[in-house]
């Protein structure tokens, strides 16, 4: 998998339904989105069309990823 170009200060979010779920490190961020998957597969549940991947760099500028994969 592509890694986005990250610095140490950067911060990354995930969000289900608009609700931030988690907001941290990259690899920490990847981590969720995998628990996130796996528990789609066993349940049915979060919708994937509801998860976003957000990262705020350095310069605090927010960059929205919603179809995260696409740019992998």
């Amino acid at each position: 998998m592509k890694r986005l170009e990250s610095s140490e200060g950067e911060v990354h979010r995930v969000y289900v339904d608009g609700r931030v779920v988690f907001s941290g490190n990259e690899d920490e961020a990847l981590d969720i989105i995998t628990d996130l998957s796996i528990q789609y597969y066993e349940t049915g549940s979060p919708d994937p069309s509801t998860i976003t991947l957000e990262r705020i760099p350095d310069n605090g500028k927010i960059e929205s990823i919603p179809n995260w994969e696409e740019n992998y």
